[in-house]
């Protein structure tokens, strides 16, 4: 997974977020697969998750703090990126004398 972790105000997830590249499947059918947030990078990813698409999040300032990663499930497990944390800036209003 690449991105960046920081984001501004009335911008998208989808703008810092890409979704990882499935590069071996383990010879098996893909079951599952997509975004899960996370209050602490340390929880185990099966609990305590959200699970979301980066179309459906309007209000980005709502992620401050926390932890997101992309999982991928087949008929032998659940594999997880490494998560990010997203930091969300307050807005700023530039003054030019």
């Amino acid at each position: 997974m690449t991105g960046a972790t920081e984001i501004c105000p009335g911008h998208e997830l989808s703008e810092i977020l890409t979704e990882p590249r499935i590069s071996d499947q383990g010879g098996l059918d893909i079951t599952a697969q997509g975004w899960i947030r996370t209050a602490s990078e340390d929880i185990n990813p099966t609990v305590a998750t959200y699970e979301f698409t980066l179309d459906e999040i309007a209000n980005v300032a709502d992620w401050n703090g926390q932890w997101v990663r992309y999982y991928v499930t087949n008929d032998c497990g659940t594999t997880y990126t490494d998560p990010i944390q997203i930091t969300v800036h307050p807005e700023h209003n530039l003054v030019l004398t």
